[in-house]
């Protein structure tokens, strides 16, 4: 859904054209007016704020005066120009549908600023830096907006930073942001990449219900705060992400200016945000990060130089997955060892002469059944079968196996039924 005004009633094309309409505010002592000059109107010239008119005269520094003591609110306005926006002497807000079509640039601010309900074009806060250390103000907060392009490159924020319900549709990069106070990202869609490059994190971050169509990287953070992280939406298969850059150069422009995710990063995040619920003591969040953990670990044997060792990780991460769900399913691992003792348990006992394949005859299902369930016992002895006796080595070494794969799905059915220990 767009942001944008809808009620216009002025437009203004150049910066003198504006200044006049001001200036006969002004004139006819129209004050009510004056204080609400940035409601329902579309510039279509670059702007600074706080704005002022030309300044000639003691006069024009009267008109600038009021309206730097009263346009501090700002409604449907259409900025089709680019807009300055620097520090100022009061607070800022912008609501109810203000559009930014060109650049949105904010300089260092010691004052809260506050967007609502707006569509911003292309967000630049580069080298700025919002409120001091040991103030309260200084807050940027950009709620319920769509925002598209970005740029956080060295930006410095110790107020509070929040994003809430509002959307990035393009890759959000934070290359070396400092977020010194907390951050909300709660309900927050990102539409594309978002990566915390060399971010430092100080405070708490918050994702609630946060939704990521894509991929997010925590791998580069510097956390030194809290992670309070819950309920995100996330889907693996459409966490995409790029070859490990072969060389230093490629890497830093992927995840500084292309806003591109390397498989290795993807593995880290998943294992950082799954140690960090094992500290909340969020063990089903947990469980589900590492499962994909296990997933892009598998990916990232893929790419690996073929060799005994990753053939071996590579199938035991592959009879994880299919015997209990890598730790998660207690109903997988039921069904793995049932299934797979049977094989064993079938191709052994027609290796004896106690049974042979000529057909299906009741009395013999009800006598397999009995002796299968003695099989699942990993103790058994090999004369279970009674009466029978091996035709050959072939028994003994089905039965010596079918010992380990029952032994290991029950010992994958206890891990899996821990889970929530």
């Amino acid at each position: 859904m767009k942001k944008r005004p809808n009620n216009i009633q002025h437009t203004f094309h150049t910066k003198e054209e504006f200044d006049a309409h001001i200036i006969a505010l002004f004139d006819r002592k129209n004050y009510s007016k004056l204080a609400n000059i940035f409601n329902n109107i579309r510039l279509r010239f670059d702007i600074s704020i706080p704005y002022a008119i030309y300044q000639a005269s003691s006069y024009e520094e009267n008109i600038n005066s009021r309206i730097s003591q009263s346009t501090i609110n700002y409604s449907h306005c259409e900025f089709e120009g680019k807009v300055d926006i620097r520090s100022t002497a009061r607070e800022l807000n912008f609501y109810d549908k203000c559009w930014f079509r060109d650049e949105l640039k904010i300089r260092s601010r010691d004052k809260n600023i506050s967007f609502k309900n707006c569509e911003i074009s292309n967000l630049n806060l580069e080298n700025a830096k919002f409120g001091n250390q040991g103030s309260s103000l200084g807050k940027l907060r950009i709620k319920s907006c769509i925002v598209n392009n970005t740029n956080f490159k060295n930006a410095t924020f110790y107020a509070l930073v929040d994003f809430y319900y509002t959307v990035f549709t393009k890759n959000v990069v934070f290359y070396k942001t400092d977020f010194l106070n907390i951050i909300v990202l709660s309900a927050t869609t990102f539409k594309a990449n978002l990566l915390f490059t060399y971010t430092l994190l100080s405070d708490k971050v918050i994702m609630r219900a946060t939704q990521f169509k894509k991929g997010f990287d925590f791998s580069l953070a510097i956390i030194k705060g809290q992670l309070a992280i819950f309920n995100i939406e996330h889907g693996y298969k459409e966490y995409i992400t790029i070859k490990d850059p072969s060389n230093e150069k490629e890497y830093e422009k992927a995840v500084s200016e292309d806003g591109l995710i390397p498989l290795q990063n993807k593995l880290e995040t998943y294992r950082i945000l799954k140690v960090d619920f094992e500290k909340q003591q969020n063990i089903p969040e947990s469980l589900k990060f590492k499962r994909f953990e296990k997933r892009t670990y598998k990916h990232v044997l893929s790419t690996k130089k073929k060799s005994w060792d990753t053939s071996v990780d590579k199938a035991t991460l592959w009879l994880n997955r299919w015997s209990n769900k890598h730790g998660t399913s207690a109903g997988r691992a039921l069904l793995f060892t049932i299934g797979l003792g049977f094989f064993f348990f079938y191709f052994s006992a027609i290796a004896s002469n106690k049974f042979s394949w000529s057909g299906w005859e009741w009395s013999a299902v009800g006598d397999g059944i009995g002796y299968f369930f003695q099989f699942l016992i990993p103790t058994h002895k090999f004369s279970y079968l009674e009466t029978a006796e091996p035709t050959g080595s072939l028994y003994y070494v089905l039965d010596f196996l079918g010992r380990i794969a029952v032994g290991y799905g029950i010992y994958q059915f206890i891990q899996a039924f821990r889970k929530f220990r």
